[in-house]
């Protein structure tokens, strides 16, 4: 993560952010924002063969969401007066936009590696697949239906392989699949860390304990592989159903293939096309919580874009960064003060119920619960959370369950 990039830079006015970026990157975005609203505008109805699912339908355009673009070594070495000024602007663009984006040019070519493995991964029967299922919910292999969003109905139409730290049932002779994978996992470990250090300074608060304990935390690798729609495919569900992430940061190279989407505070989907060789980055829950709403975790989602793209398959190399299980969520005072800033007495108090002092494991439990990778959960897990006034979005089965803890609902 050394590499130097000397280019004319120019002066982009992205959601009323000004951010110096390498001017070739700021034509290639231009290009990418071009083709994917001309693709969308361009859909017809194409329905599959003996399946009610229908692709390509006519929509409305989805515009692109305006990315801040960053560069890693600039973030690095920047001193001084430009130091503070682009660390407010990744800082404004996470609590604004909800995603930026940073190109790391040294990690293109492990990027670029691990896109082929996954492929490669993905491209086999899932009868192979399946001797790396595991019975943890975030270790190995896990097929399509395993996954659904909470409050939704329908579960995602994806396949992944998650790997988490010191991995070790990795899939049989496939010993490149381990050596660039185990490397991604470290390498994007110090990534995650660094631009965590980054929003420490946005925040004004101590860099410290929350880069140390993301580095000593459970973070995840999850490969995704959305496939090509199928004649069997519910035409009411998607590739990944709308959702915010459970960790802090999540970490995402760009795709050849687009179809993410995240919602912005106007409550419009914009879609999320970065030019190739940048590291999107958006927050999680554990941020949302830690700043009391101050910085949000971004809602999105993944679709088919349609388009040209329509009767094409997906891979993403997914980064989820997160503090150690024990690490306590209870806000920042400053970012307290910040997020009630002009709230009377009765209102903050009652907005604060929603930030109660736990810790990661706890809120994550909480979530797992309610996207059913927990289906039965133990009934003191339950009440303990409940205590705490998580669990707020259960799955019926579960209120079934365990009645007497949801006769509030």
């Amino acid at each position: 993560m050394s590499a130097s990039i000397n280019q004319s830079v120019s002066q982009v006015n992205l959601s009323g952010l000004s951010l110096v970026t390498p001017q070739k990157e700021v034509n290639h975005a231009q290009a990418m924002a071009g083709d994917s609203i001309s693709s969308i505008a361009e859909q017809k109805i194409d329905k599959l063969p003996g399946s009610p699912a229908v692709i390509n339908t006519t929509t409305s355009i989805i515009e692109n969401a305006a990315i801040p673009l960053f560069d890693f070594e600039e973030l690095q070495q920047a001193k001084g007066e430009q130091r503070k000024e682009l660390i407010r602007q990744f800082g404004e663009g996470l609590r604004d936009v909800g995603f930026v984006a940073v190109r790391a040019e040294s990690l293109i070519p492990l990027v670029e590696a691990a896109n082929v493995e996954m492929e490669k991964y993905f491209s086999q029967s899932l009868e192979e697949k399946m001797k790396d299922w595991r019975q943890s919910h975030a270790t190995g292999f896990s097929p399509q239906g395993r996954e659904t969003a909470a409050g939704a109905k329908k579960a995602d139409i994806k396949e992944t392989f998650f790997i988490p730290p010191n991995y070790k049932e990795w899939p049989k002779g496939r010993e490149e699949f381990q050596g660039v994978m185990g490397t991604y996992h470290k390498e994007f470990t110090k990534l995650a860390a660094l631009f965590m250090g980054f929003l420490a300074e946005f925040l004004e608060e101590a860099t410290e304990d929350i880069t140390t304990s993301m580095q000593d935390a459970y973070n995840l690798i999850r490969l995704a592989h959305y496939p090509a729609p199928r004649p069997e495919d519910d035409p009411q569900a998607v590739w990944a159903g709308a959702h915010e992430d459970l960790n802090a940061l999540t970490l995402l190279p760009s795709s050849k293939v687009p179809g993410l989407q995240l919602m912005t505070k106007e409550g419009e989907w914009k879609a999320v096309n970065i030019p190739q060789g940048y590291i999107l980055v958006n927050t999680g829950e554990q941020v949302q919580h830690k700043t009391a709403g101050w910085i949000r975790a971004t809602r999105h989602q993944v679709v088919n874009p349609g388009g040209v793209y329509a009767r094409q398959r997906r891979f993403a190399s997914i980064f989820f960064a997160s503090w150690s299980a024990s690490f306590s969520l209870m806000p920042f005072e400053s970012c307290i003060a910040k997020a009630t800033a002009g709230m009377a007495a009765d209102e903050k108090e009652k907005y604060m119920k929603g930030f109660p002092d736990i810790t990661v494991e706890q809120n994550l439990n909480s979530r797992l619960i309610e996207m059913r990778t927990i289906p039965n959960p133990p009934e003191e897990m339950v009440r303990e959370l409940r205590e705490k006034g998580l669990i707020r979005k259960p799955p019926e089965e579960l209120k079934s369950l365990y009645p007497h803890l949801f006769a509030d609902e």
